[in-house]
Order: C-alpha cells, then structure tokens, then sequence
C-alpha cells in the first residue's frame, strides 16, 4: 500500500509555470521529479504517485523512469549527494583514490549516507565530463580533475 503524499504548494506552482514551455506533461517528469526532492527529499512511492496525478500519467511510468536515473533518489538521502564517476575514463584516472579519500573523510562507504545526515555519497556510471577525468558531484556541482587532496576543501565548500 502506497501512503499518499500532498505535493508541497510550491512544487505545484513550479510545475504549472513550466507547463506551456515542455510539448507534453510527459516531457516535465524528470525535472519535476529533481525538484520534487527538493521539498521532499526523496521520490518514495507516495510521492512518484502524486506525480503521476500531477502530470497525468500512469504511476508505472514514473517509477521506470525514476529508477533509472541516479539523480533521483529512492530512499531517503543526505542533505547533500555526492556522486563520484567510476567510469573508465575517471577509473583510470584515479577516482578509486577519490572514492578512498571520500568514504575515509565521510566515515561512511558508497551507497551509505553519514551519520549526521549531511551527505550520502555514490558512485555513477557517467557524468558526462570524460575529458577532464576523474569528476564528481556534488548536489548539482560538478568538480573535474579531481585530486584526493582536494576533497576536504570540496566537502567544506557544500557546509
């Protein structure tokens, strides 16, 4: 059973400003998802449903689309992602240094979130930035040719 979820007003009003610009509802549901989580922090299955009565569409499309993009969390998160390539042009680059250094400043692993709640940190296939290897995000930052000595200066630019 799904537990039934009120759109927060101001991702109504978001959504409605933005309709005349997309060709259909359809076309607006991957960056109203990303706002959504905004004011809801995650797409829970109560939510991804009041998108679909929102944009009139089946609740099954949502979730498909949902599930595969890794911007759009599932599950409750941090208040800041950081998602970290491990593509083969970041690999050879050095991102699993990157990803060592993260999880040992964090304190927590991939797929984990901190025990304060601040970040959840992740790995991705691509983040569409290959020439400037290894890159990582964080919220909707990106940070190219990153170097491990790099990520205390990061993590304390997103406090």
């Amino acid at each position: 059973m799904t537990v039934s979820v009120q759109l927060h007003p101001e991702l109504r009003k978001w959504v409605e400003e933005r309709l005349s610009r997309y060709p259909t509802r359809r076309s607006l549901l991957v960056p109203t998802l990303i706002q959504a989580q905004k004011y809801h922090d995650y797409a829970s299955p109560g939510l991804m449903q009041a998108v679909a009565d929102l944009l009139q569409m089946p609740a099954s499309e949502v979730m498909s689309v949902a599930s595969f993009y890794t911007l759009i969390a599932k599950h409750p998160v941090g208040k800041h992602i950081i998602q970290v390539c491990h593509n083969v042009s970041c690999y050879l680059r050095g991102c699993d240094e990157v990803i060592a250094r993260l999880e040992e400043r964090l304190g927590c692993k991939v797929g984990e979130t901190t025990e304060d709640g601040k970040f959840t940190l992740i790995t991705v296939e691509c983040l569409a930035a290959c020439g400037s290897a290894p890159v990582m995000m964080v919220d909707e930052k990106l940070y190219e040719n990153v170097r491990p000595d790099q990520i205390g200066r990061i993590l304390a630019e997103a406090n």
